[in-house]
C-alpha cells in the first residue's frame, strides 16, 4: 500500500513541476474505449462471494440468498424456530455467512488481504457487532479490528446482538431504524511474508 501512495505522490510532484515551467501540454481530450465484463450475484462467483455458511450449526439459515444480494434475517423466518431475538439478552450466532475473495492481484496471496465490517444503521448500531468464525472474542467490526482473510481467502462471520436493557418486544425497524445495512471491507495490506 505504501508503494502505491508513493507513486501517486510522485505523479503529483511532476504535474506541479510542469505547470510551474509553463511547458506546452494537452488541455483536454476525449478517447472512447470499450468495456466488457459481467455482473454476478453475491452467491454466484462474484469477485467477492458472499454466501450462507453451511456449517453444521445451521446459522446459515439466517441468510436469505433469494435475490442478487444476501440479506440477514433474524425475524424467525430463517427456519430455526422462534419469532425473534430475546429481549434483555446477548445473543451470538456463530458462522452465519462466508466472505470469499475470488479475485486478487497476481503475485499476492489471500492472506495479504484484511476484512472488517462497518455498520450503517440509522440508530443503536452499538447493539450489533460482527466477529470472526466461531470466535465471539475476535471482533471484526470497524477498521481497527481488521483481520486476515486467511490463506484460503475465506472468512466466516458471526453476529452478536447485545440487547441488554431492551425490555420490550419490537421490530428491527423500531430498534435500529430504517437503515440496517452493513458494509464488508476487504483491503490489500501487502505481503504477509515481509
Amino acid at each position: 500500500m505504501q508503494r502505491r501512495k508513493f507513486v501517486v505522490g510522485l505523479g503529483s510532484l511532476a504535474a506541479g513541476g510542469s505547470a510551474a515551467m509553463s511547458t506546452g501540454a494537452l488541455t483536454q481530450t476525449a478517447i472512447d474505449r470499450d468495456l466488457t465484463g459481467a455482473v454476478a450475484t453475491d452467491t454466484n462467483s462474484a469477485y467477492v462471494e458472499l454466501s450462507a455458511d453451511s456449517s453444521s450449526n445451521n446459522n446459515g439459515t439466517h441468510v436469505d440468498e433469494s435475490g442478487t444480494q444476501i440479506e440477514l434475517d433474524f425475524d424467525g423466518t430463517g427456519g430455526n424456530g422462534g419469532d425473534g431475538l430475546n429481549a434483555d439478552a446477548i445473543s451470538w450466532f456463530d458462522r452465519v455467512f462466508e466472505v470469499e475473495l475470488k479475485d486478487h492481484d497476481s503475485g499476492t496471496n489471500p492472506e495479504d488481504y484484511e476484512i472488517y465490517i462497518t455498520k450503517n444503521f440509522s440508530k443503536n448500531s452499538g447493539l450489533v457487532s460482527f466477529y470472526q468464525n466461531g470466535a465471539p472474542g475476535v471482533n471484526i467490526t470497524g477498521p481497527g479490528n481488521a483481520r486476515s482473510l486467511s490463506t484460503a481467502g475465506k472468512r466466516s462471520v458471526g453476529i452478536k446482538f447485545d440487547l441488554k436493557g431492551i425490555q420490550n418486544a419490537q421490530s428491527f425497524s423500531t430498534l435500529f431504524g430504517s437503515d440496517r445495512s452493513f458494509t464488508i471491507h476487504i483491503d490489500y495490506v501487502g505481503s504477509s511474508s515481509s
